[in-house]
């Protein structure tokens, strides 16, 4: 996420503990950039990030695509489960981890995302 970004590891860390609440000027829209998301549903959770630009062509979504937009499905029902409201740390850090593991186990659905022990500290 640094590299894609250009914010240095060291802020994400900071954002990602909560150790800084939300990040400053052009970081949020760098931020955005690199997640093809809405920068105000990115800080706040609120609106509509469906209409965030992503790449377009006549196929279906590449499978990196399809995995970001099941991580943040998946996250956003998680997040309000847990928290009750939009949480930026809380959203990244469950967006970052469902990804990582969508991608890395294959899953298609959000079914099986949902139901999947992704915080878990072993291989499965």
């Amino acid at each position: 996420m640094s590299k894609r970004s250009g914010v240095p590891y060291s802020n994400l860390l900071k954002y990602c503990s909560g150790k800084v609440q939300q990040p400053r000027g052009p970081i949020v829209e760098q931020l955005a950039e690199a997640l093809d998301a809405d920068p105000v549903w990115l800080l706040t959770g609120r609106g509509d990030n469906s209409g965030a630009e992503m790449p377009t062509s006549p196929a279906e979504p590449t499978d990196k695509q399809s995995a970001f937009n099941l991580a943040v499905k998946v996250a956003d029902e998680w997040e309000l489960e847990l928290f009750g409201e939009a949480n930026i740390v809380a959203h990244t850090t469950l967006v970052t981890h469902l990804y990582q593991y969508i991608v890395k186990h294959g899953i298609k659905t959000q079914d099986d995302a949902i139901s999947a022990n992704v915080f878990s500290y072993r291989e499965t």
